[in-house]
């Protein structure tokens, strides 16, 4: 679903930052989509001024805010 997001959001000239996960295939698809990637969160912070996440749950969005500190 996150993958989807973001190529509509590429679609209407939204820029868009990406932090991928282990698995590659989105954000490679995003990314030749024109999607910025980073390799940690706290580089992907530098670049934000809003944050959508498209997560299966809120365990995944704990770990995300753990590791951005």
């Amino acid at each position: 679903m996150g993958t989807g997001i973001g190529i509509s959001m590429l679609r209407q000239q939204i820029e868009l930052h990406i932090k991928a996960n282990k698995n590659r295939f989105g954000a490679d698809r995003l990314t030749g989509a024109g999607a910025h990637d980073h390799p940690s969160i706290s580089e992907l912070a530098r670049h934000l001024s809003a944050v959508l996440l498209s997560l299966p749950s809120s365990r995944e969005v704990e770990h995300w805010k753990r590791e951005a500190r």
